[in-house]
């Protein structure tokens, strides 16, 4: 396993392609996007997160100049068995994420597989609070937890936690996740390029990012 540090040049690239795919703070701007620099008190907790170590959970490869990092995908649907994301949807996800990665020397690859939920309350997630239960329910150690569900009731896009932040609590697996509504996932979307860019460390480059955060979209 390698030691992972997301490369400077990615906080242009973000800032330039994706940081239009949230219908709250990652879409309601007061400045044009990549205008200014995010708040410091936001980069100094970034900075301190690297250097507790917060990579050192998650699983890395690398090869060559390319870092391989593994990603498990839970789908929540109806207790009935209907509502669920498609296994196309994911897999086209996840194809256009490494296009958009690739000049990084980033790749991503799915580790196990589709762990689909059946909760019908949880189909539109009610609030972060109900992300961190079902993180400590299901989140898998070591790996990027990506989860599809509906996100209409918090009125996102997509939502994520910078790295070694939110639930489970335990020190060993804290890990947070990556959320990311079904209806804002439809191809060439780049909702999870963003929130991808959050769970690896880069904040907003624009106020509004709040330190700390538990979830940022």
């Amino acid at each position: 396993m390698k030691k992972f540090q997301f490369p400077s040049s990615a906080l242009a690239f973000l800032a330039l392609v994706v940081f239009a795919t949230s219908p709250s703070v990652a879409q309601n701007w007061s400045h044009p996007c990549g205008a200014g620099d995010a708040p410091r008190q936001n980069l100094d907790f970034i900075s301190q997160l690297r250097a507790n170590g917060a990579f050192d959970n998650l699983d890395v490869e690398q090869v060559g100049v390319t870092y391989f990092l593994p990603v498990k995908f839970h789908v929540i649907g109806s207790n009935t068995g209907t509502g669920y994301f498609s296994h196309e949807g994911i897999f086209r996800n996840l194809c256009e994420l490494n296009q958009r990665y690739n000049s990084l020397g980033i790749q991503f690859f799915m580790r196990g597989d589709i762990n689909y939920i059946p909760n019908s309350s949880m189909t539109d997630l009610p609030s972060f609070a109900a992300a961190g239960v079902l993180n400590s329910q299901y989140n898998v150690a070591r790996v990027i937890n990506v989860y599809y569900t509906g996100l209409s009731t918090l009125q996102l896009c997509g939502f994520a936690n910078f790295p070694g932040t939110g639930e489970p609590t335990s020190p060993a697996n804290r890990q947070g996740a990556i959320y990311l509504s079904p209806g804002c996932s439809g191809q060439n979307n780049t909702t999870w390029t963003h929130e991808m860019g959050h769970f690896l460390n880069l904040p907003h480059p624009f106020d509004g990012t709040a330190a700390q955060p538990a979830a940022i979209s």
